[in-house]
């Protein structure tokens, strides 16, 4: 009985470390989301995970023909032109996982994330960022 206790405790207390983690990535999310809205009034803002071996949080500011890269810390990274730029699915490895995600090039540059809304990462991100990169969907994705 004791280590039937003691696994049950030990499963709650997983749940609730994880349960935790969300929380505070969802508020890191949208404090960086509303923090590059309100420095680019109009933008479109697609909060996101960068590709790299820790789960880092972007924001990706669409303004008409250009992107803005918005880093977790709420400082502006770098712009891109999407003018002429390839926008393509691809699976985007971010914090030891691999994911659905998009890579965008343009000359020389590339940037690769994982576009993440909500509390957890699912298909419909990856259409609506497609949506606001001026993309359709079905030109990217299978049925």
């Amino acid at each position: 009985m004791t280590e039937l206790w003691a696994g049950g405790l030990g499963i709650v207390t997983g749940l609730l470390l994880v349960l935790g983690a969300v929380s505070v990535h969802n508020r890191m999310r949208n404090r960086l989301r509303d923090a590059v809205v309100r420095s680019r009034p109009g933008a479109v803002v697609i909060p996101a995970f960068a590709e790299g071996p820790l789960p880092s949080a972007l924001a990706i500011a669409v303004l008409g023909d250009r992107i803005e890269v918005w880093d977790g810390g709420g400082r502006h990274r770098t712009t891109m032109a999407l003018t002429g730029a390839t926008i393509s699915v691809q699976r985007v490895r971010t914090g030891g996982g691999s994911y659905p995600g998009l890579r965008i090039e343009q000359g020389g540059d590339s940037l690769s994330f994982v576009p993440h809304f909500a509390a957890t990462v699912r298909a419909s991100d990856l259409e609506r960022a497609l949506r606001e990169l001026g993309e359709d969907p079905a030109d990217h994705l299978r049925p």
